[in-house]
């Protein structure tokens, strides 16, 4: 058997440059892990949702740092909402009235802060549990998050 001083420097080498790519991609995996992916159709799950039942479907085009969300209400109205996941603000139109939000990554969630022109704020939080199929999303008033005003707990369609 031999010593690491007696295989050649070239091989050292290697293996060092394999053995750090193994921990680079690693790294990436588990990084992009805290990052889930939220594409999809969404339908409500009313049974598991408390508070204002709408929207009933949404889309969500989620693509790197960019999110677009087509909600669909129960009176067949929708909107479309455009967000940036690394902390850009975006300026949305929302049923007549304009709005910018401001997206973050919080441990694995989306949390997007809005604010209407008359200094209204309001923090969403969506979540994903089950494998990536069911989609949680809460709604605060109060910045510290204590009581959420709704929940709605969205199913993955097909």
């Amino acid at each position: 058997m031999r010593t690491i001083t007696q295989i050649p420097t070239f091989t050292r080498r290697r293996v060092a440059l394999v053995a750090a790519l193994a921990a680079a991609t690693a790294l990436v995996a588990i990084a992009q892990s805290d990052k889930p992916d939220f594409s999809g159709k969404w339908e409500l799950d009313k049974e598991r949702s408390e508070g204002p039942a709408d929207p009933v479907e949404e889309i969500i085009e989620h693509d790197g740092s960019k999110l677009v969300v087509t909600a669909t209400s129960a009176d067949g109205r929708q909107f479309a909402v455009r967000l940036s996941t690394d902390g850009e603000e975006n300026l949305n139109i929302v049923r007549g009235r304009e709005m910018t939000a401001r997206t973050t990554w919080e441990s694995g969630k989306l949390v997007t802060v809005v604010r209407d022109a008359q200094g209204m704020q309001f923090i969403e939080v969506r979540s994903l549990s089950e494998g990536g199929k069911v989609q949680t999303t809460e709604g605060f008033i109060d910045p510290a998050r204590t009581r959420a005003m709704f929940k709605r707990v969205a199913v993955k369609g097909e």
